[in-house]
């Protein structure tokens, strides 16, 4: 399957994601503009590139495995639907006391594609009975 990707500003760099192995599940994003994430703060950070999804696939944006460790950065989960044409950007949190610069050409987060299940919901008077029940977070001990 090919993803087709362009590029949405003309002013900035324009690099396709890539793979650093041929399995890997996820495509690593560049950032395409310099970005200052200041100290409790967050940014949306740039990549100029837009992607067409197929029909029947989505994409969810994660931080990259090594983010946390070099940078103490957290990324907001994402989500990408298929009809979406628009830049990929991801939102980056800065929890530190620092300031912390993305340079253009940083990888930090990444893209998983992901088969859609369609599904629909439906109203019932009650809901049958399970083995957790409505034991929530925290229930199954440490």
């Amino acid at each position: 399957m090919q993803i087709k990707c362009t590029r949405v500003r003309n002013f900035e760099p324009f690099r396709l994601p890539t793979k650093s192995y041929e399995n890997d599940a996820g495509w690593d994003f560049y950032v395409s503009k310099d970005t200052v994430i200041c100290p409790a703060g967050f940014e949306r950070v740039p990549t100029n590139i837009a992607i067409a999804i197929p029909t029947g696939y989505w994409g969810l944006i994660l931080a990259r495995s090594s983010v946390f460790i070099k940078h103490r950065l957290v990324s907001h989960v994402g989500v990408i639907d298929s009809g979406y044409r628009g830049e990929v950007t991801g939102l980056i949190a800065n929890p530190t006391r620092t300031t912390i610069l993305l340079e253009t050409g940083d990888r930090i987060f990444q893209l998983i594609l992901l088969p859609l299940v369609i599904t629909s919901m439906v109203a019932v008077s009650e809901l049958m009975d399970s083995h957790r029940s409505t034991r929530g977070m925290g229930s199954s001990g440490k």
